[in-house]
């Protein structure tokens, strides 16, 4: 019976600033949603509550950095997976094609 080993691969370590850099790019995507949104309710005839626009757009804005967020940690994440059933091709994916 053999042992299947498994240990962190050292070549490739978690990097929390790409995952900040992530988290701030996903802030400022959040922010130019926000500001689409906002010029799009300014603009129509809606009386919506200040208190609860800005409510909304802090949603938006604080959605999109966690989305980024998420978005990076998981893929780091994925890249140092070591378990070997993890890693198996899987032709339904779009990497394995030509």
């Amino acid at each position: 019976m053999a042992t299947n080993k498994t240990k962190l691969r050292s070549d490739k370590p978690f990097s929390g600033i790409k995952v900040l850099l992530a988290l701030v790019i996903g802030l400022l995507l959040g922010c130019a949603v926000a500001y689409f949104l906002k010029v799009l309710i300014d603009h129509s005839p809606a009386d919506v509550n200040l208190r609860r626009l800005r409510l909304f757009y802090l949603m938006v804005i604080s959605s999109g950095g966690l989305g980024g967020f998420a978005i990076e940690t998981m893929r780091q994440l994925q890249s140092q997976a070591t378990d070997p059933l993890y890693r198996a091709k899987n032709p339904s994916r779009g990497r394995g094609r030509k």
